[in-house]
């Protein structure tokens, strides 16, 4: 059962076999790390990206982007995914109520962890530490 939600910045560090956050990892059992369907979103979301620049010139950097593309497609199939459900959304809104300024992608991954009870693993806990009943571990330090 999911305990912990990397944001999309952990997932990279995990990407990139980031020695602490790989150690952490492996001291937990398999499923307890989830990713939520948001930072899905933002990883393809990006490769997508990356393959539609390079689509015009075709070649090498094209095969490299949809390479990166089928990369993020195995890397998600390491974790479970939490769904952004009508739950998380009223969370959503009542956070983005009080912080209009707060990055929407990091409070709709907030909202999914508060609704699901689940520690938010992040990179950059400024992103996060103002919300109350959130409880954060950043396992790159």
């Amino acid at each position: 059962m999911a305990r912990f939600l990397f944001d999309t910045d952990h997932l990279t560090h995990y990407e990139h076999r980031q020695p602490r956050v790989r150690a952490r990892c492996q001291a937990h059992s398999p499923g307890e790390i989830a990713l939520s369907i948001v930072t899905v979103e933002e990883l393809i979301r990006g490769r997508l990206a990356t393959v539609a620049q390079r689509s015009a010139a075709g070649g090498p950097r094209l095969v490299a982007a949809y390479g990166f593309l089928k990369d993020a497609c195995d890397l998600i199939r390491d974790f479970p995914i939490v769904g952004f459900d009508a739950p998380a959304e009223v969370t959503f809104r009542a956070l983005k109520s009080t912080s209009p300024q707060s990055g929407t992608h990091d409070l709709r991954i907030a909202a999914t962890a508060l609704a699901n009870n689940l520690f938010v693993v992040p990179s950059n806990p400024r992103h996060f530490n103002w919300i109350t009943g959130l409880t954060l571990e950043d396992w790159t330090v």
